[in-house]
């Protein structure tokens, strides 16, 4: 079984993370640690800090064990609640009384969203409603106008832990208008025979196997330290800085016309990169509170941050920008085979982001890609070229 290796540091903690993923282990086939870890340093930050919130959203396909381990379990947390079918009306009601509205019974708490694709699959009118309400949420203030004419406001912290499958990548509103504030976690799972094996193991056991999990999370968090996690050194601030830059600029929106041969019109600005510095920061300071050591910032809790700052990017173009040598370049043709992209979606993907400045496309004997200088540099500081996923079997 595979053995996690960060420690937590205390004994008590080391205890109850150690019991946790033992208990993984048993029911549920090469779990995703390093995931699972990144998660829980997100929801370690709701309690100690007054910055904003880190919501991550975990994002795997069906059955990949994302909801019942890493976003399931956590509604065992003290102020927890689970959201089904999310509308226009369901974190403020129109009712009079404060207790009638959600976001009033919270306070200050979790909302754990274990399907949050059903939202995304919602008409326009209300997806928008409820992207302008969660932008207010996430910023800790709201307010709605009830039937009695009267204004209920909110204030408060809340941190939103959801799943969702690969089709929130391609919700480009969602991305436009939200996708920045949640912090992807793309869940690794093996598809084999031996994780066929382990799920038929828990069909006569499956509510206790939750309860336990419930549990066990519940313990964890329980047994979290109740100081004010370890500051950065600047040279990790500088790194972080090179991380934001990253994620700025592979994410930055193309604009294509509607008809024709949806060629490009417009190129979008990165985003600035102060909310992503806060929230890799946060995780890297949570991540050795919980699991390295109390008085710095280690090696390990910085490294998971090539994991955030990758899992934040389109997996499609991270896939096409990895298979480019760092100090080389590569024709169209075996970067079709290294990443397994069909023919007219190379194409479209290496005109974006030759568009972004971020590759130079080639036509010569045979069309091809190299980096650009700016990315190159970009790779070389942070070194992200040379990451590899913790789990060589996984498949995104």
């Amino acid at each position: 079984m595979p053995q996690d290796e960060a420690v937590p540091q205390t004994a008590t903690q080391s205890v109850a993370w150690s019991n946790l993923t033992s208990h993984l282990n048993q029911w549920f086939y090469k779990p995703d640690f390093e995931a699972l870890r990144i998660i829980y340093s997100a929801v370690a930050s709701h309690w100690l800090t007054n910055n904003e919130p880190v919501w991550p959203l975990v994002i795997a396909p069906p059955s990949s064990g994302k909801t019942s381990i890493a976003v399931g379990p956590l509604s065992a947390l003290e102020n927890a609640f689970l959201i089904g079918d999310v509308t226009p009306k369901t974190f403020l009601s129109g009712k009079k009384g404060t207790q009638s509205s959600l976001l009033h019974r919270i306070g200050s708490g979790f909302m754990i969203m274990k399907d949050f694709g059903t939202f995304l699959q919602k008409r326009d009118n209300d997806k928008n409603e409820v992207l302008s309400q969660l932008r207010e949420i996430y910023d800790g203030d709201f307010g709605r106008q009830g039937g009695d004419g009267q204004t209920k406001p909110w204030s408060g912290k809340i941190t939103v832990i959801a799943a969702a499958t690969l089709a929130v990548d391609r919700a480009w509103s969602f991305q436009h208008d939200l996708g920045e504030r949640f912090t992807n976690i793309r869940w690794l799972s093996v598809y084999n025979r031996d994780a066929g094996r382990f799920a038929c193991r828990q069909i006569s056991n499956g509510r206790e196997v939750r309860d336990e999990t419930k549990r066990l999370v519940r313990a964890l968090f329980d047994s979290r330290p109740k100081i004010m996690p370890p500051e950065l050194s600047d040279a990790q601030q500088e790194y972080i800085i090179d991380l934001a830059l990253f994620v700025a600029r592979m994410r930055a929106a193309v604009v294509r016309d509607s008809s024709g041969k949806r060629e490009i019109i417009e190129v979008g600005a990165p985003e600035g990169i102060t909310r992503l510095h806060k929230t890799f920061s946060t995780i890297a300071r949570f991540h050795a509170s919980l699991f390295g050591c109390p008085t710095c910032v280690g090696e390990a809790d910085m490294s998971i941050l090539s994991r955030v700052a990758i899992d934040a990017v389109r997996p499609s173009r991270w896939d096409f920008i990895r298979s480019i040598p760092f100090d080389g370049d590569i024709n169209k043709g075996d970067l079709q085979k290294a990443t397994n992209l069909p023919s007219g979606t190379v194409s479209w993907i290496g005109d974006e982001l030759s568009a972004l400045g971020l590759i130079e496309h080639y036509n010569e004997a045979e069309s091809g890609y190299t980096l650009s200088t700016v990315l190159r540099s970009i790779l070389g500081v942070t070194n992200l070229h040379k990451y590899t996923p913790p789990n060589l079997e996984a498949i995104r």
